[in-house]
Formats: structure tokens, sequence, C-alpha cells
């Protein structure tokens, strides 16, 4: 029998750890009790994004909260949530056309504006409980250097700045810029200087900004646990049983000599590892590995005492598409380092190395070096910058099939509740839904085609492998 794609233990990690866990949290290896609880009222598996947004909205405004408890397999955010870019950007400008063409532009506009509004719903949280994780908004670039790339996005986001757009059905596009010259009247020198990308063909720029993921999820987890969420770290949950018993509780048994809790509710916040619990989920989402490195400028120090003016400032976060993969996803710090990810198009034909592989302990042998000279290659003025890899890491996604995350109940599993695939989109309604069974998914305002069904459990697509 094939064994399921747990997640790996910490100390086999191959590669560096990920600049976002240099500095952990007092939660990091938190246990709120010695022993988990016999029963809970709602269990989340799960500390990453969705996780703990899901545990924050529990317990926001509640004045008498169910009994919580919230189970991670490693340390608090160790999964791919502490891995990332650290990118807040919409991210459905790219993939317009293909949501489009297989649902319409009315469903692509709810998902385009969805994602534009999470931007702004996120900054007001950060802002409101004061969490300090380097908030900084900002515009995103996505940069093209192929046309026939460029001409399948221009394809997608022309209905959504149409005619409608000019009459405000859509005015959600309006702060967005979209330059997409043509082969016989391509972009002026000026305008690639307003990218800072070298040979750039074309370009998207709209509202974006970035954080320090892990300090914002554990100021998120560290509200929670104030107002009396059960954390417990280092407890990963090796099975959920089949059925119910005769009084409602889901059984589910964990490793680590953690020992078994019974739970009314079960919400499944755990993306790349979904189908370990819920086998229903193997064909709709799919563990898929990527790789991300923190990239320093050498102190004079470390280059020689020679003293060189430093690399122009970046102060937008990137995207640089080679192809129909993301060469790069780029954010600055403030302390004029870069977290970059991506290479996907390097290692795409390795399916091995990356494709429904649930490893984090493992760099992506054929990509690890890529990002070396990334900085200088790609750049305007940073060509004498010695900017080198310090760290290198891999994170595992979870990437759903038809590119959609999956929200809402678990089919014919009354009690438990998913939200996988992808990022956290929906966690305040899967946090209602979880507190009253009475919510249904077209209550609570999210996008139509968000919703997890019987029919998306066998997809008609596979975009984990295609484009």
């Amino acid at each position: 029998m094939e064994s399921k794609s747990y997640p790996q233990p910490a100390s086999s990690f191959e590669g560096n750890t990920p600049f976002w866990r240099t500095e952990p949290h007092k939660l990091d290896a938190h246990r709120s009790t010695p022993d988990l609880p016999p029963t809970c009222d709602i269990l989340i598996v799960g500390s990453g994004y969705s996780g703990a947004s899901v545990a924050y909205h529990i317990f926001q405004g509640n004045e008498t909260p169910p009994s919580t408890v919230l189970l991670e397999a490693r340390q608090l955010c160790s999964g791919a949530t502490g891995r990332n870019a650290g990118h807040l950007r919409p991210e459905m400008y790219a993939h317009a056309s293909k949501f489009i063409s297989r649902h319409g532009v009315e469903a692509a506009a709810e998902i385009v504006k969805y994602e534009i509004s999470h931007l702004r719903v996120l900054a007001d949280v950060i802002e409101r409980e004061k969490i300090d994780c380097d908030l900084v908004l900002t515009r995103s670039f996505d940069v093209y250097f192929d046309q026939e790339v460029m001409d399948k996005v221009r394809r997608g986001v022309e209905p959504l700045v149409s005619n409608s757009y000019q009459q405000g059905k859509y005015d959600f596009m309006k702060d967005a810029e979209f330059r997409f010259p043509t082969p016989e009247h391509p972009l002026s020198d000026d305008e690639v200087k307003e990218t800072k990308v070298k040979g750039a063909k074309g370009f998207v720029s709209f509202p974006a900004g970035h954080i320090w993921p892990y300090k914002f999820i554990s100021g998120l987890l560290e509200i929670a646990v104030s107002k009396g969420l059960n954390l417990q770290t280092n407890t990963p949950v090796l099975e959920i049983s089949p059925n119910r018993d005769e009084e409602g509780y889901w059984k589910v048994t964990t490793g680590n000599d953690r020992g078994i809790i019974h739970a009314k509710k079960v919400i499944l916040a755990s993306n790349a590892y979904t189908s370990a619990l819920a086998p229903e989920y193997e064909k709709a989402i799919v563990p898929c590995k990527g790789l991300c490195c923190h990239v320093v400028v050498p102190s004079p120090a470390e280059d020689g005492g020679c003293q060189k003016p430093p690399p122009p400032c970046l102060t937008n976060t990137y995207v640089t598409r080679h192809g129909f993969g993301a060469g790069g996803y780029v954010i600055p710090r403030p302390d004029g380092s870069m977290i970059v990810c991506g290479a996907s198009h390097t290692f795409t034909p390795f399916l091995e190395q990356w494709h429904n592989n649930a490893d984090d302990g493992v760099l992506i042998d054929v990509a690890k070096h890529y990002f070396d000279g990334y900085m200088q290659r790609t750049f305007i003025g940073w060509e004498d910058s010695g900017a080198y890899s310090k760290e290198v890491w891999t994170g595992v996604m979870g990437y759903s099939a038809d590119s959609l995350p999956h929200i809402g109940k678990v089919p014919s599993k009354e009690g438990q509740l998913i939200i996988a695939g992808f990022n956290g989109h929906g966690m305040p309604a899967i946090a209602h839904m979880a507190l009253d069974e009475s919510i249904t998914f077209e209550d609570t305002g999210l996008p139509r085609v968000y919703k997890t069904t019987v029919d998306r459990l066998q997809p008609m697509y596979n975009d984990t492998l295609q484009p």
C-alpha cells in the first residue's frame, strides 16, 4: 500500500531554515495543555494561513466560543505559509482567460474582485490588531518576456476593462495598469526603465503588498490562544474515522504519542496534505513543491573591503514570467535583501522532483542554483551588486486541479469542512459555517466556483501539469 503524504520531520531538512523562520515566536512549539483534551467542539488541522485565520475568526466577537483545538504536525506555521515569498497580491490577472473560457465573464469577475478585496481585508486586520509583520502596501508588476503569453493575458482582461468597466460594473479594475505592446510597437526605453526589469516586453501593474508571513500567522494565533484556543504543535493527524460515532463525534488519531481526540466538527486546513486525511481529494488537490531563497547584497567586509554603490532600490514586488511559467516572485525586504521564489520553468519536466511530492526537506535538485545571479540577470542596475543566495528552501503547496480553492462542507461528511487548494480564501466564511450549521456556502458571498463539490473531486482539468 502506498504511504500517505504526511509532512516530513523538520530534522530532515537538506536546505537552510526558511528566512521567515529565523526568529521563532514564543508559540512556535506551544502546547496549551500537556495532553490533548478527550473531546472538542471544533478541531482545526493545520496552522498555516488558512487554519490560523479560521481560528482567529472563530474567537472574534464571540463571548461564548466553542471549545476549539488546533493541531499542527510540526512547529507553528512550518508548512507552505512559512516558506512562501510573502506576497499579498491578486494573482488572477494571469488566469482570467482560463476562468472566462471555463466559467464565463461574470464568474471570472467574481474571482478577480474577491482577490482584489482580499488585500484590503488583510491590511485592515494587521493594522487593527497591531500585528508586527512588516506590512508594506505597494504595487506589483507582472512582467512578460513572451508575446504569446502576453496575448493570452490580454484576452483575459479585455472583457473586464471594456464597456462594462467604463459603465462602472467592474470598477474594481480601475487601479490596474496594462501595457501590452505589439512586436511592431514595443515598449519604449522609458517604459522598460519603469519596470526596472531587463528585456521587458509588457507588464501589468496593480496594488499589492507584502508581509513577514510567519509573524502574521503567529500574531493571529497569539490572539486566538489568548481567547481560549487550545494550540497543539508537533501533533500530526494520522487518521480521521470514516464515520462519526453515535454521539456525533469524529475520531481523530494523532502521532508522536499524542493519542486520540474526538471532535464534533473537523476543519481541514491541511492544504498539500489534505488527501492523506480525506482521500476523496487525491485528484483534486495535489502536493507540488516550490523553491524559494533569500538574496542578499554582500557588505563591504564580505566583499573584501570594497566600497561599491548599492544597487537601485526596488519598492515594488514582481513576478517575472518566462513562457507559461513564472521565472521569479520577488519582494524587497526593508534591509535591502530580497525574497525570491519560483523557477518553475526550469524544473517542470522533472515531475518526480516536484509533482505529487510532499517532501519539503529536500531541495529541487535541478533548480537549486537557479537564483544564483538572478538579480544581476533580471534587474537594471544590479549587474555589479554581487547579490547572492544566502538561504534556499522548498515548500509544498496544495495545487488544485482546476486552479480554484476548495471551500465549504466536505461532500457526504457532515461536520467536516475544508479550506484548501492554493491559499486561505474564505476563512471568515468557514468560521461562520463551523459556528452555525444553517449557513450555506451560497450565504457567504464567496465566488461561486470556490465551492467544493462532488463533481470537483473528479476534475475535468489537470492544471497542476498544464499552464
